[in-house]
């Protein structure tokens, strides 16, 4: 019978790994998931105690003796933990943030701006500005660059918006996140980027909102700061990965999708 290192070598994975959190239906405790970004594979799924460094430690130490000894880089959701103990127990590792957990921190922290201002609006008794804002709000975060989400009629409501709220945090939002995608989009070099992230903070965005604060501190604490541009520097580093499908295939298993669900259904 195959034992789980019989099955990795089968699967002959590749090098580029994907790390990222999941919480079990089942379960109080975390997850970790592991998937190759090249081909796909869910490579392995265990529990962790908490987000702490040797929590995560024991899991790579783990996915390390199940056959997984190698690896070129980690693409790794937001935890502060991931690079500290990727470099403990793969020390060759190189490391990238993804991307498409950057910009959900990202539009976290923009929305709450807008919710912020929605809140003034309605104690100022603009109740009907502040309800149609914030049911609209999504249109504010759309990627400019999506064909299929920047659409005309959501080009319209975009300055339909800027119009209504001159000169307020909803124009910030928008130079905000045209300037974050620029940094990400445009940027040649690390050093680019890192000029480019550098200027928000000299610029004083962190003092415009709170929220806007909480983005700056994202771009300049470590370990943020110096794993979001790895794909820059080194070009057989994805920007993102595929941890996302990953999860949508844990999450199917947790449904009641085989078997009996009844005893009828035994019966028959």
């Amino acid at each position: 019978s195959l034992n789980f290192k019989d099955l990795i070598r089968q699967l002959s994975p590749s090098k580029v790994l994907c790390l990222d959190d999941l919480a079990p239906k089942r379960s109080k405790n975390k997850a970790l998931i592991t998937s190759d970004r090249i081909k796909g594979s869910i490579l392995y799924v265990d529990t962790v105690k908490s987000q702490d460094k040797d929590e995560v430690v024991k899991y790579l130490e783990k996915l390390k003796r199940l056959g997984i000894e190698e690896a070129d880089c980690f693409i790794v959701d937001m935890w502060k933990s991931f690079p500290f103990a990727i470099k403990e127990v793969f020390p060759k590792a190189k490391i990238q943030y993804d991307y498409f957990h950057i910009w959900q921190d990202i539009n976290r922290h923009l929305e709450g701006a807008v919710r912020e201002y929605c809140k003034f609006l309605r104690e100022d008794g603009f109740n009907t500005l502040a309800t149609d804002l914030w049911k609209h709000r999504k249109v504010l975060l759309v990627n400019p660059n999506n064909p299929k989400k920047m659409t005309e009629k959501t080009r319209k409501r975009i300055r339909e918006f800027q119009e209504t709220h001159k000169g307020t945090i909803v124009e910030d939002v928008l130079t905000l996140k045209d300037r974050i995608r620029d940094i990400f989009e445009n940027s040649k070099t690390q050093n680019e980027a890192h000029f480019k992230k550098n200027q928000l903070y000299y610029e004083n965005w962190y003092k415009k909102s709170l929220h806007f604060k909480k983005i700056i501190q994202l771009f300049m604490w470590p370990p943020y700061c110096y794993n979001m541009f790895t794909y820059l520097k080194e070009p057989d580093v994805p920007r993102s990965g595929n941890s996302e499908n990953s999860i949508k295939v844990v999450r199917s298993w947790e449904k009641v999708r085989y078997g009996f669900q009844t005893i009828k259904g035994l019966q028959d």
